[in-house]
């Protein structure tokens, strides 16, 4: 499937894509701007494509390849990102308020000034990401893993969250 019909079938109604992951690669796509809140992309694989100022908002975006993705700027409240694929994701300026990231391998992706408000974080692994200037206000890190390279917001300490793991 590629980034018209993909388009054209969210624009008939349908929602629910996970069935045709096998299908759907849609790597290096460019959905600047897109409007496809609600959908089922569980699986799909985005890596590398262009998603700036797209809407994801309460997508199932579990196990989803976002690897070296472009998310800037893109609108990803209460969406499922459990177990996604986001190293090196440019995800800065993103609302991923409410959203849920456990078990998200994150490392090396860039949340500076994302709106991570009571997002799940939990199990995730942070290595060397960018988290300089986000809201991390509410955010649950439980048992997330993060290095000397991971940035954090001025006066955040990650050793208060119980369960954070530390190592190089």
């Amino acid at each position: 499937m590629n980034v018209e019909e993909l388009l054209k079938r969210y624009a008939a109604g349908e929602r629910d894509f996970n069935g045709l992951k096998d299908d759907v690669d849609l790597s290096g796509a460019n959905l600047q701007g897109v409007d496809l809140s609600g959908a089922n992309l569980s699986c799909v694989n985005l890596s590398g494509a262009n998603l700036s100022q797209v809407n994801l908002s309460q997508c199932d975006l579990s196990d989803i390849d976002f690897t070296g993705a472009n998310l800037s700027q893109a609108n990803l409240v209460e969406a499922n990102l459990s177990s996604a694929y986001c190293d090196e994701a440019n995800l800065t300026s993103a609302n991923l308020s409410q959203t849920n990231l456990k078990y998200a391998q994150l490392i090396g992706a860039n949340f500076n000034q994302a709106n991570l408000r009571n997002a799940n974080l939990s199990n995730t692994y942070l290595e060397s990401a960018d988290f300089r200037n986000a809201d991390l206000r509410g955010v649950d890190l439980e048992n997330s893993h993060y290095n000397s390279s991971t940035l954090w917001p001025e006066d955040f300490d990650p050793k208060s969250y119980i369960g954070f793991w530390y190592g190089d």
